[in-house]
Protein backbone atom coordinates (compact mmCIF):
# COMPACT_ATOMS: atom_id res chain seq x y z
CA UNK A 1 0.00 0.00 0.00
CA UNK A 2 1.21 3.48 -0.84
CA UNK A 3 2.14 5.06 2.53
CA UNK A 4 1.19 8.50 1.22
CA UNK A 5 -2.38 7.76 0.21
CA UNK A 6 -5.64 8.34 2.01
CA UNK A 7 -9.12 7.31 0.91
CA UNK A 8 -11.01 9.89 -1.11
CA UNK A 9 -14.29 9.90 -3.00
CA UNK A 10 -13.96 9.18 -6.76
CA UNK A 11 -13.82 12.14 -9.14
CA UNK A 12 -16.69 12.91 -11.49
CA UNK A 13 -16.55 12.26 -15.23
CA UNK A 14 -15.02 15.16 -17.14
CA UNK A 15 -16.35 16.71 -20.35
CA UNK A 16 -14.51 18.15 -23.35
CA UNK A 17 -16.81 21.15 -23.20
CA UNK A 18 -15.33 22.15 -19.83
CA UNK A 19 -11.86 21.92 -21.39
CA UNK A 20 -12.92 24.23 -24.19
CA UNK A 21 -14.40 26.67 -21.71
CA UNK A 22 -11.17 26.87 -19.71
CA UNK A 23 -8.91 27.21 -22.73
CA UNK A 24 -11.17 29.85 -24.26
CA UNK A 25 -11.02 31.84 -21.03
CA UNK A 26 -7.23 31.59 -20.85
CA UNK A 27 -6.85 32.55 -24.50
CA UNK A 28 -9.06 35.58 -24.05
CA UNK A 29 -6.88 36.68 -21.17
CA UNK A 30 -3.82 36.25 -23.33
CA UNK A 31 -4.93 38.29 -26.31
CA UNK A 32 -7.91 40.48 -25.55
CA UNK A 33 -7.85 41.01 -21.78
CA UNK A 34 -6.83 44.31 -20.17
CA UNK A 35 -3.13 44.64 -19.45
CA UNK A 36 -3.44 45.48 -15.76
CA UNK A 37 -5.61 42.44 -15.12
CA UNK A 38 -3.10 40.21 -16.89
CA UNK A 39 -0.18 41.50 -14.87
CA UNK A 40 -2.05 41.08 -11.62
CA UNK A 41 -3.21 37.58 -12.49
CA UNK A 42 0.23 36.38 -13.51
CA UNK A 43 1.84 37.78 -10.40
CA UNK A 44 -0.54 35.90 -8.13
CA UNK A 45 1.20 32.55 -8.47
CA UNK A 46 0.29 30.34 -5.56
CA UNK A 47 2.45 28.10 -3.46
CA UNK A 48 1.15 24.87 -1.95
CA UNK A 49 -0.74 26.62 0.83
CA UNK A 50 -2.75 28.63 -1.70
CA UNK A 51 -3.80 25.99 -4.23
CA UNK A 52 -7.40 26.28 -3.03
CA UNK A 53 -7.55 29.92 -4.15
CA UNK A 54 -6.22 29.11 -7.61
CA UNK A 55 -8.65 26.21 -8.08
CA UNK A 56 -11.58 28.45 -7.18
CA UNK A 57 -10.31 31.14 -9.58
CA UNK A 58 -10.28 28.48 -12.31
CA UNK A 59 -13.91 27.69 -11.60
CA UNK A 60 -13.54 24.26 -9.99
CA UNK A 61 -14.14 23.12 -6.39
CA UNK A 62 -11.08 23.30 -4.13
CA UNK A 63 -11.11 19.52 -3.59
CA UNK A 64 -9.37 16.59 -5.25
CA UNK A 65 -12.22 16.06 -7.73
CA UNK A 66 -11.94 19.71 -8.79
CA UNK A 67 -8.18 19.36 -9.28
CA UNK A 68 -8.69 16.27 -11.47
CA UNK A 69 -11.29 18.15 -13.49
CA UNK A 70 -8.93 21.08 -14.02
CA UNK A 71 -6.07 18.83 -15.18
CA UNK A 72 -8.39 17.06 -17.60
CA UNK A 73 -9.59 20.35 -19.06
CA UNK A 74 -6.08 21.12 -20.22
CA UNK A 75 -5.65 17.84 -22.06
CA UNK A 76 -6.30 18.76 -25.67
CA UNK A 77 -8.93 16.60 -27.38
CA UNK A 78 -8.15 14.83 -30.66
CA UNK A 79 -9.26 17.02 -33.56
CA UNK A 80 -9.27 16.15 -37.26
CA UNK A 81 -8.05 18.73 -39.85
CA UNK A 82 -11.52 19.00 -41.43
CA UNK A 83 -13.00 20.23 -38.15
CA UNK A 84 -10.28 22.89 -37.88
CA UNK A 85 -10.87 24.00 -41.49
CA UNK A 86 -14.60 24.34 -40.86
CA UNK A 87 -13.98 26.48 -37.78
CA UNK A 88 -11.61 28.74 -39.72
CA UNK A 89 -14.21 29.26 -42.45
CA UNK A 90 -16.67 30.35 -39.75
CA UNK A 91 -14.34 33.24 -38.89
CA UNK A 92 -15.69 34.93 -42.00
CA UNK A 93 -19.35 34.42 -41.07
CA UNK A 94 -21.78 37.33 -41.24
CA UNK A 95 -23.02 36.40 -37.75
CA UNK A 96 -21.05 37.72 -34.80
CA UNK A 97 -21.96 34.80 -32.52
CA UNK A 98 -20.72 32.26 -35.10
CA UNK A 99 -17.42 34.12 -35.55
CA UNK A 100 -16.92 34.41 -31.79
CA UNK A 101 -17.63 30.73 -31.12
CA UNK A 102 -15.23 29.68 -33.89
CA UNK A 103 -12.56 31.99 -32.49
CA UNK A 104 -12.85 30.55 -28.98
CA UNK A 105 -12.86 26.93 -30.16
CA UNK A 106 -9.80 27.44 -32.39
CA UNK A 107 -8.02 29.14 -29.54
CA UNK A 108 -8.81 26.23 -27.24
CA UNK A 109 -7.33 23.73 -29.71
CA UNK A 110 -3.94 25.44 -29.46
CA UNK A 111 -1.13 23.71 -31.37
CA UNK A 112 -3.60 21.34 -33.04
CA UNK A 113 -4.96 24.29 -35.04
CA UNK A 114 -1.68 26.04 -35.86
CA UNK A 115 -0.98 24.55 -39.28
CA UNK A 116 -4.46 25.26 -40.67
CA UNK A 117 -4.38 28.77 -39.23
CA UNK A 118 -1.09 29.42 -41.00
CA UNK A 119 -2.57 28.17 -44.25
CA UNK A 120 -5.50 30.57 -43.86
CA UNK A 121 -3.14 33.42 -44.79
CA UNK A 122 -3.93 32.44 -48.39
CA UNK A 123 -7.64 33.03 -47.90
CA UNK A 124 -9.43 35.60 -50.03
CA UNK A 125 -11.43 36.71 -46.97
CA UNK A 126 -9.62 39.52 -45.13
CA UNK A 127 -11.61 38.88 -41.95
CA UNK A 128 -10.45 35.25 -41.87
CA UNK A 129 -6.83 36.35 -42.39
CA UNK A 130 -7.03 38.96 -39.61
CA UNK A 131 -8.74 36.69 -37.07
CA UNK A 132 -6.38 33.80 -37.86
CA UNK A 133 -3.39 36.01 -37.15
CA UNK A 134 -4.89 37.13 -33.83
CA UNK A 135 -5.62 33.56 -32.79
CA UNK A 136 -2.10 32.40 -33.73
CA UNK A 137 -0.63 35.25 -31.69
CA UNK A 138 -2.75 34.27 -28.70
CA UNK A 139 -1.82 30.58 -28.97
CA UNK A 140 1.88 31.51 -28.99
CA UNK A 141 1.46 34.01 -26.14
CA UNK A 142 3.65 33.45 -23.09
CA UNK A 143 0.72 34.72 -21.03
CA UNK A 144 -1.45 31.88 -22.27
CA UNK A 145 1.20 29.36 -21.24
CA UNK A 146 1.80 30.98 -17.85
CA UNK A 147 -1.87 30.93 -16.88
CA UNK A 148 -2.03 27.27 -17.95
CA UNK A 149 1.02 26.51 -15.81
CA UNK A 150 -0.41 28.35 -12.82
CA UNK A 151 -3.64 26.31 -12.97
CA UNK A 152 -1.90 22.97 -13.48
CA UNK A 153 0.65 23.54 -10.70
CA UNK A 154 -2.18 24.31 -8.27
CA UNK A 155 -4.08 21.20 -9.39
CA UNK A 156 -1.03 18.95 -8.94
CA UNK A 157 -0.31 20.52 -5.55
CA UNK A 158 -3.88 19.77 -4.48
CA UNK A 159 -3.58 16.16 -5.59
CA UNK A 160 -0.26 15.82 -3.76
CA UNK A 161 -1.82 17.15 -0.56
CA UNK A 162 -5.07 15.18 -0.86
CA UNK A 163 -3.65 11.84 -2.11
CA UNK A 164 -6.58 11.04 -4.39
CA UNK A 165 -6.68 7.49 -5.79
CA UNK A 166 -8.53 8.49 -8.97
CA UNK A 167 -5.80 10.92 -10.04
CA UNK A 168 -3.38 8.36 -11.57
CA UNK A 169 -5.11 7.94 -14.95
CA UNK A 170 -5.55 11.69 -15.35
CA UNK A 171 -1.93 12.53 -14.46
CA UNK A 172 -0.45 9.88 -16.75
CA UNK A 173 -2.75 11.03 -19.54
CA UNK A 174 -1.46 14.60 -19.52
CA UNK A 175 2.24 13.84 -18.94
CA UNK A 176 3.18 13.91 -22.67
CA UNK A 177 1.77 17.46 -22.89
CA UNK A 178 3.75 18.84 -19.93
CA UNK A 179 6.54 20.84 -21.55
CA UNK A 180 8.10 22.50 -18.52
CA UNK A 181 10.29 21.26 -15.71
CA UNK A 182 7.99 22.80 -13.12
CA UNK A 183 4.91 20.98 -14.40
CA UNK A 184 6.67 17.63 -14.70
CA UNK A 185 8.00 17.96 -11.17
CA UNK A 186 4.60 18.68 -9.62
CA UNK A 187 2.90 16.02 -11.75
CA UNK A 188 5.44 13.39 -10.64
CA UNK A 189 4.91 14.18 -6.96
CA UNK A 190 1.14 14.02 -7.38
CA UNK A 191 1.46 10.66 -9.16
CA UNK A 192 3.67 9.15 -6.48
CA UNK A 193 1.31 10.23 -3.72
CA UNK A 194 -1.71 8.83 -5.56
CA UNK A 195 -0.63 5.39 -6.79
CA UNK A 196 -1.91 2.20 -5.17
CA UNK A 197 -1.58 -1.54 -5.98
CA UNK A 198 -4.73 -1.19 -8.09
CA UNK A 199 -2.73 0.99 -10.50
CA UNK A 200 0.07 -1.52 -11.11
CA UNK A 201 -1.00 -2.47 -14.64
CA UNK A 202 -1.42 1.18 -15.65
CA UNK A 203 2.03 2.03 -14.25
CA UNK A 204 3.66 -0.90 -16.07
CA UNK A 205 2.08 0.29 -19.30
CA UNK A 206 3.49 3.79 -18.66
CA UNK A 207 6.96 2.24 -18.41
CA UNK A 208 6.56 1.22 -22.07
CA UNK A 209 5.38 4.67 -23.21
CA UNK A 210 7.21 6.41 -26.04
CA UNK A 211 7.12 9.63 -24.00
CA UNK A 212 10.23 9.73 -21.81
CA UNK A 213 8.71 11.96 -19.13
CA UNK A 214 5.89 9.44 -18.55
CA UNK A 215 8.40 6.59 -18.28
CA UNK A 216 10.64 8.52 -15.88
CA UNK A 217 7.73 9.30 -13.55
CA UNK A 218 6.43 5.72 -13.70
CA UNK A 219 9.69 4.18 -12.46
CA UNK A 220 9.42 5.29 -8.79
CA UNK A 221 5.64 4.78 -8.97
CA UNK A 222 6.12 1.08 -9.71
CA UNK A 223 8.50 0.68 -6.76
CA UNK A 224 6.06 2.49 -4.48
CA UNK A 225 3.25 0.03 -5.25
CA UNK A 226 5.24 -3.21 -5.59
CA UNK A 227 8.34 -2.66 -3.43
CA UNK A 228 11.12 -5.25 -3.89
CA UNK A 229 9.07 -7.01 -6.55
CA UNK A 230 9.88 -4.10 -8.89
CA UNK A 231 13.57 -5.04 -9.12
CA UNK A 232 13.33 -7.33 -12.19
CA UNK A 233 11.67 -4.53 -14.19
CA UNK A 234 13.64 -1.57 -12.84
CA UNK A 235 17.16 -2.83 -12.17
CA UNK A 236 18.10 -2.99 -15.89
CA UNK A 237 17.19 0.70 -16.14
CA UNK A 238 20.22 1.56 -13.99
CA UNK A 239 22.19 0.97 -17.21
CA UNK A 240 19.87 2.97 -19.50
CA UNK A 241 21.57 5.21 -22.10
CA UNK A 242 19.36 8.06 -20.86
CA UNK A 243 20.79 9.82 -17.76
CA UNK A 244 17.31 10.87 -16.56
CA UNK A 245 16.12 7.26 -16.68
CA UNK A 246 19.18 6.09 -14.71
CA UNK A 247 18.48 8.79 -12.14
CA UNK A 248 14.85 7.76 -11.78
CA UNK A 249 15.80 4.08 -11.39
CA UNK A 250 18.47 4.90 -8.79
CA UNK A 251 15.94 7.02 -6.91
CA UNK A 252 13.40 4.19 -6.92
CA UNK A 253 15.77 1.38 -5.96
CA UNK A 254 18.15 3.20 -3.62
CA UNK A 255 16.94 1.56 -0.40
CA UNK A 256 16.97 -1.88 -2.05
CA UNK A 257 20.38 -1.58 -3.76
CA UNK A 258 22.14 1.30 -1.97
CA UNK A 259 25.72 0.56 -3.08
CA UNK A 260 24.77 -0.03 -6.71
CA UNK A 261 22.53 3.02 -6.84
CA UNK A 262 25.11 5.24 -5.15
CA UNK A 263 27.58 4.33 -7.89
CA UNK A 264 25.03 5.31 -10.53
CA UNK A 265 24.34 8.64 -8.81
CA UNK A 266 28.05 9.45 -8.56
CA UNK A 267 28.49 8.79 -12.28
CA UNK A 268 25.57 11.13 -13.01
CA UNK A 269 27.53 14.01 -11.46
CA UNK A 270 29.51 14.15 -14.71
CA UNK A 271 26.60 14.35 -17.16
CA UNK A 272 25.88 17.56 -19.06
CA UNK A 273 22.17 17.78 -18.18
CA UNK A 274 21.99 20.12 -15.21
CA UNK A 275 18.77 18.99 -13.53
CA UNK A 276 19.83 15.33 -13.59
CA UNK A 277 23.24 16.20 -12.21
CA UNK A 278 21.95 18.34 -9.34
CA UNK A 279 19.13 15.99 -8.35
CA UNK A 280 21.67 13.16 -8.19
CA UNK A 281 23.91 15.36 -6.02
CA UNK A 282 21.01 16.14 -3.67
CA UNK A 283 20.34 12.43 -3.15
CA UNK A 284 24.04 11.76 -2.56
CA UNK A 285 24.28 14.54 0.01
CA UNK A 286 21.21 13.19 1.82
CA UNK A 287 22.61 9.65 1.83
CA UNK A 288 25.93 10.92 3.21
CA UNK A 289 24.01 13.02 5.78
CA UNK A 290 25.60 16.21 4.46
CA UNK A 291 24.21 19.65 3.71
CA UNK A 292 22.32 19.87 0.42
CA UNK A 293 23.14 23.53 -0.16
CA UNK A 294 26.86 24.15 -0.01
CA UNK A 295 28.21 27.24 1.71
CA UNK A 296 31.75 25.88 1.68
CA UNK A 297 34.81 26.86 -0.28
CA UNK A 298 34.36 23.92 -2.66
CA UNK A 299 33.05 24.30 -6.20
CA UNK A 300 30.51 21.79 -7.44
CA UNK A 301 33.15 19.72 -9.24
CA UNK A 302 35.39 19.74 -6.17
CA UNK A 303 32.49 18.56 -4.02
CA UNK A 304 31.73 15.80 -6.52
CA UNK A 305 35.34 14.58 -6.32
CA UNK A 306 35.13 14.53 -2.50
CA UNK A 307 32.00 12.36 -2.63
CA UNK A 308 33.58 9.92 -5.09
CA UNK A 309 36.65 9.52 -2.89
CA UNK A 310 34.50 9.01 0.21
CA UNK A 311 32.45 6.30 -1.49
CA UNK A 312 35.62 4.58 -2.74
CA UNK A 313 36.81 4.42 0.86
CA UNK A 314 33.51 3.18 2.28
CA UNK A 315 32.00 0.94 -0.41
CA UNK A 316 33.51 -2.30 0.99
CA UNK A 317 32.43 -1.47 4.54
CA UNK A 318 29.20 -2.41 6.25
CA UNK A 319 27.84 1.14 5.93
CA UNK A 320 24.35 1.16 4.48
CA UNK A 321 23.01 4.33 2.89
CA UNK A 322 19.24 4.65 3.21
CA UNK A 323 17.02 7.50 2.12
CA UNK A 324 13.46 6.42 2.90
CA UNK A 325 10.82 8.82 1.62
CA UNK A 326 13.48 11.48 1.02
CA UNK A 327 14.38 9.76 -2.27
CA UNK A 328 11.04 10.91 -3.67
CA UNK A 329 11.90 14.59 -3.21
CA UNK A 330 12.72 16.20 -6.56
CA UNK A 331 15.12 18.71 -5.06
CA UNK A 332 18.45 19.88 -6.43
CA UNK A 333 21.76 20.18 -4.67
CA UNK A 334 23.25 23.67 -4.64
CA UNK A 335 20.10 25.03 -6.26
CA UNK A 336 21.27 28.48 -5.42
CA UNK A 337 23.78 30.65 -3.65
CA UNK A 338 23.54 33.03 -0.71
CA UNK A 339 25.97 35.45 0.89
CA UNK A 340 24.95 37.38 4.01
CA UNK A 341 28.33 39.11 4.63
CA UNK A 342 28.42 37.91 8.21
CA UNK A 343 32.24 37.92 8.57
CA UNK A 344 33.96 41.28 8.81
CA UNK A 345 36.87 41.98 6.45
CA UNK A 346 38.96 45.14 6.22
CA UNK A 347 39.58 44.53 2.54
CA UNK A 348 37.79 42.34 0.02
CA UNK A 349 39.64 43.58 -3.06
CA UNK A 350 40.58 40.00 -3.98
CA UNK A 351 37.54 37.99 -3.02
CA UNK A 352 34.96 37.47 -0.31
CA UNK A 353 34.06 33.83 0.24
CA UNK A 354 33.14 32.45 -3.17
CA UNK A 355 32.58 35.90 -4.67
CA UNK A 356 35.36 37.51 -6.67
CA UNK A 357 36.02 41.25 -6.53
CA UNK A 358 36.80 43.00 -9.83
CA UNK A 359 37.23 46.68 -10.63
CA UNK A 360 38.18 48.96 -13.51
CA UNK A 361 39.53 51.64 -11.14
CA UNK A 362 43.01 51.62 -9.62
CA UNK A 363 42.98 51.98 -5.86
CA UNK A 364 39.23 51.38 -5.41
CA UNK A 365 38.55 49.80 -2.03
CA UNK A 366 35.92 47.50 -0.60
CA UNK A 367 35.26 46.03 2.84
CA UNK A 368 32.69 44.25 5.03
CA UNK A 369 31.61 45.32 8.49
CA UNK A 370 28.46 44.97 10.58
CA UNK A 371 26.95 42.60 8.02
CA UNK A 372 27.22 45.12 5.16
CA UNK A 373 29.55 44.95 2.16
CA UNK A 374 30.79 48.39 1.09
CA UNK A 375 32.06 49.17 -2.39
CA UNK A 376 33.58 52.54 -1.62
CA UNK A 377 33.09 55.48 -3.98
CA UNK A 378 36.23 57.49 -3.28
CA UNK A 379 37.67 57.18 -6.75
CA UNK A 380 37.40 58.36 -10.34
CA UNK A 381 34.75 57.03 -12.67
CA UNK A 382 34.71 53.25 -12.99
CA UNK A 383 33.11 49.98 -11.95
CA UNK A 384 33.39 47.71 -8.92
CA UNK A 385 31.76 44.29 -8.72
CA UNK A 386 31.43 41.27 -6.48
CA UNK A 387 30.77 38.33 -8.79
CA UNK A 388 29.90 34.66 -8.43
CA UNK A 389 30.69 32.34 -11.34
CA UNK A 390 28.37 29.73 -12.82
CA UNK A 391 30.64 26.75 -12.00
CA UNK A 392 30.46 27.72 -8.32
CA UNK A 393 26.66 27.69 -8.35
CA UNK A 394 25.46 25.23 -10.98
CA UNK A 395 28.57 23.21 -11.83
CA UNK A 396 28.74 24.32 -15.48
CA UNK A 397 30.22 27.16 -17.52
CA UNK A 398 27.04 29.23 -17.78
CA UNK A 399 24.00 29.80 -15.62
CA UNK A 400 20.75 28.03 -16.29
CA UNK A 401 18.06 29.49 -18.53
CA UNK A 402 15.82 30.36 -15.58
CA UNK A 403 16.96 31.80 -12.25
CA UNK A 404 16.19 34.59 -9.79
CA UNK A 405 18.60 37.06 -8.19
CA UNK A 406 17.72 38.86 -4.95
CA UNK A 407 19.95 41.53 -3.41
CA UNK A 408 19.54 43.84 -0.44
CA UNK A 409 21.28 46.87 -1.87
CA UNK A 410 21.46 50.65 -1.58
CA UNK A 411 24.02 53.40 -1.34
CA UNK A 412 25.13 56.35 0.70
CA UNK A 413 23.59 59.74 0.01
CA UNK A 414 26.78 61.53 -1.09
CA UNK A 415 26.97 62.21 -4.81
CA UNK A 416 23.35 61.37 -5.53
CA UNK A 417 22.87 60.97 -9.27
CA UNK A 418 26.52 60.56 -10.22
CA UNK A 419 26.79 56.86 -9.32
CA UNK A 420 24.52 53.85 -9.40
CA UNK A 421 24.22 50.45 -7.76
CA UNK A 422 22.61 47.24 -8.88
CA UNK A 423 22.99 43.73 -10.21
CA UNK A 424 25.01 42.51 -13.19
CA UNK A 425 23.85 39.47 -15.16
CA UNK A 426 26.26 38.39 -17.86
CA UNK A 427 26.94 41.47 -19.99
CA UNK A 428 23.93 43.42 -18.65
CA UNK A 429 23.56 45.45 -15.52
CA UNK A 430 20.34 46.62 -13.92
CA UNK A 431 20.84 49.79 -11.88
CA UNK A 432 19.31 52.56 -9.83
CA UNK A 433 20.69 55.80 -8.32
CA UNK A 434 20.55 56.06 -4.48
CA UNK A 435 19.34 59.46 -3.30
CA UNK A 436 18.41 60.60 -6.81
CA UNK A 437 14.78 61.82 -7.24
CA UNK A 438 12.81 58.96 -8.75
CA UNK A 439 15.77 56.58 -8.50
CA UNK A 440 16.85 56.77 -12.16
CA UNK A 441 16.29 53.09 -13.01
CA UNK A 442 18.50 51.96 -15.91
CA UNK A 443 19.55 48.87 -17.91
CA UNK A 444 22.81 48.98 -19.86
CA UNK A 445 25.53 46.82 -21.31
CA UNK A 446 28.71 46.26 -19.30
CA UNK A 447 31.20 46.15 -22.17
CA UNK A 448 30.38 49.37 -24.04
CA UNK A 449 28.09 51.16 -21.52
CA UNK A 450 25.25 51.30 -24.09
CA UNK A 451 21.94 52.32 -22.52
CA UNK A 452 19.23 49.75 -23.26
CA UNK A 453 16.73 51.45 -20.95
CA UNK A 454 17.74 55.09 -20.29
CA UNK A 455 17.12 56.56 -16.85
CA UNK A 456 13.44 56.32 -15.92
CA UNK A 457 11.65 57.36 -12.76
CA UNK A 458 10.55 54.76 -10.23
CA UNK A 459 7.48 55.14 -8.06
CA UNK A 460 9.62 56.34 -5.13
CA UNK A 461 13.03 57.82 -4.37
CA UNK A 462 15.56 55.39 -2.82
CA UNK A 463 16.89 57.22 0.23
CA UNK A 464 20.65 57.34 0.74
CA UNK A 465 21.79 54.98 3.50
CA UNK A 466 18.80 52.61 3.18
CA UNK A 467 18.80 49.09 1.75
CA UNK A 468 16.24 48.07 -0.87
CA UNK A 469 15.25 44.63 -2.06
CA UNK A 470 16.15 44.22 -5.71
CA UNK A 471 14.73 41.09 -7.32
CA UNK A 472 15.45 40.10 -10.93
CA UNK A 473 13.78 37.08 -12.51
CA UNK A 474 15.60 35.76 -15.56
CA UNK A 475 13.92 33.36 -17.99
CA UNK A 476 14.04 32.56 -21.71
CA UNK A 477 11.52 34.35 -23.90
CA UNK A 478 12.40 33.38 -27.46
CA UNK A 479 15.49 31.91 -29.07
CA UNK A 480 16.77 35.48 -29.47
CA UNK A 481 15.60 37.16 -26.25
CA UNK A 482 15.76 36.76 -22.48
CA UNK A 483 13.03 38.01 -20.14
CA UNK A 484 14.15 40.15 -17.18
CA UNK A 485 11.53 41.10 -14.64
CA UNK A 486 12.94 43.52 -12.05
CA UNK A 487 11.20 44.49 -8.83
CA UNK A 488 12.69 47.06 -6.42
CA UNK A 489 10.93 47.64 -3.13
CA UNK A 490 11.50 49.21 0.26
CA UNK A 491 11.12 46.52 2.98
CA UNK A 492 10.18 49.25 5.45
CA UNK A 493 7.43 50.58 3.19
CA UNK A 494 5.95 47.80 0.99
CA UNK A 495 3.89 50.31 -0.99
CA UNK A 496 7.15 51.75 -2.34
CA UNK A 497 7.55 49.32 -5.20
CA UNK A 498 8.77 49.56 -8.78
CA UNK A 499 8.55 46.80 -11.40
CA UNK A 500 9.97 46.71 -14.90
CA UNK A 501 9.71 44.02 -17.57
CA UNK A 502 12.43 44.01 -20.22
CA UNK A 503 13.24 41.57 -23.03
CA UNK A 504 16.98 41.64 -23.62
CA UNK A 505 18.55 40.34 -26.80
CA UNK A 506 20.90 37.40 -26.29
CA UNK A 507 23.50 39.42 -28.14
CA UNK A 508 23.34 42.12 -25.45
CA UNK A 509 23.29 39.83 -22.42
CA UNK A 510 25.86 37.40 -23.83
CA UNK A 511 26.77 34.14 -22.14
CA UNK A 512 25.76 34.39 -18.49
CA UNK A 513 28.97 33.16 -16.90
CA UNK A 514 28.83 35.47 -13.87
CA UNK A 515 26.20 37.24 -11.76
CA UNK A 516 26.92 39.82 -9.09
CA UNK A 517 26.34 43.13 -7.35
CA UNK A 518 28.05 46.35 -8.33
CA UNK A 519 28.70 50.04 -7.99
CA UNK A 520 29.51 52.11 -11.06
CA UNK A 521 29.93 55.81 -11.76
CA UNK A 522 31.93 58.71 -10.38
CA UNK A 523 33.10 59.97 -6.99
CA UNK A 524 30.29 59.62 -4.46
CA UNK A 525 28.84 57.43 -1.74
CA UNK A 526 29.62 53.76 -1.23
CA UNK A 527 27.38 50.96 -2.47
CA UNK A 528 25.88 49.08 0.48
CA UNK A 529 25.02 45.37 0.11
CA UNK A 530 23.28 43.52 2.94
CA UNK A 531 22.82 40.17 1.20
CA UNK A 532 22.97 38.54 -2.20
CA UNK A 533 21.22 35.35 -3.31
CA UNK A 534 20.62 33.35 -6.48
CA UNK A 535 17.82 30.81 -6.80
CA UNK A 536 18.34 28.43 -9.72
CA UNK A 537 15.45 26.11 -8.91
CA UNK A 538 13.67 27.23 -12.06
CA UNK A 539 10.40 27.83 -10.27
CA UNK A 540 9.48 31.48 -10.47
CA UNK A 541 7.44 32.94 -7.61
CA UNK A 542 6.78 36.63 -8.19
CA UNK A 543 5.54 38.82 -5.36
CA UNK A 544 1.77 38.49 -5.18
CA UNK A 545 1.11 42.21 -5.04
CA UNK A 546 3.57 43.32 -7.70
CA UNK A 547 2.00 45.56 -10.33
CA UNK A 548 4.49 45.98 -13.19
CA UNK A 549 4.78 49.46 -14.62
CA UNK A 550 4.98 49.95 -18.34
CA UNK A 551 8.38 50.55 -19.86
Amino acid sequence: MNPYRQRQRPASTLAVARFLLTMSYVGLLASWGPEKTLADALDERSKVANYETVLREAGVPAIAAGAIELVSRYKAPDTDPETVSNLISQLGSDHFHTRQQAKLLLLSLGDAAKQKLLESALSSDLEIILQSELILSAIKSSTNLEVREKHLVAAFQALTALHHKDAVKTILGIFPELNSKTLRKHASLALWFAVSPADEERIRNALKASDNSSRIAAIPALEIVTGEASLPALRPLLNSPLPAVRLSAARALFDHLPQECMQVLLELLDVAERTTKLQAAWLIAKAFREETVSQSKFSFNEQADRWKKRFARERDSQITYLLGKQRHALDEYLAGFQENFGIAAKSITSNYGQMKYVTTVDGATASVRDGIARLDGKHNEGDQRLLISAPRVVGQKTFTETFTVVAEIGGEGAGAGVYHVGVSIGNLRVLFHPGYPGGGFRVQRVDNQQFLIPNKGMSFTPIGGNLYTMRIEVSPSTKDTVRLKTTILDPKSPNDRFTNLYFASRNDIGKIETVGVERSGRLGGAALIGSFAIDTSGIQTPEASAKPQSK
